[in-house]
């Protein structure tokens, strides 16, 4: 079992999942990746404990027409910490990428 007052820490925060919600739309909600995500079980249901990291990096998934120009405007972030942070070569994105920031 899962001691949520072991998780509460400066680097964690704990969500509570809203029924019928799955790991890929709370990611989404806190636009972080999974695997800074850990749940209590594989299959969450209300009154589950979702455990998120504070510090964890940001995602950003890219959608047609984005650049890495326009997407780092938008993150504001700066385009060659945005290349660097995903080991991009070129300012070519494909949908659906996935970009940390």
């Amino acid at each position: 079992m899962l001691d949520i007052k072991s998780v509460k820490q400066a680097d964690n925060f704990v969500y509570y999942p809203k029924s019928g919600e799955d790991i890929t739309e709370i990611c989404e909600k806190f636009n972080v990746d999974a695997s800074c995500v850990v749940v209590t079980s594989e299959i969450l249901e209300e009154g589950d404990v979702v455990i998120i990291n504070k510090n964890a990096k940001k995602v950003y998934y890219a959608k047609p027409l984005d650049n890495l120009f326009k997407v780092a405007e938008y993150l504001n972030v700066d385009i060659k910490t945005l290349k660097q942070m995903n080991n991009l070569k070129s300012t070519k994105l494909f949908i659906g990428q996935k970009l940390f920031y």
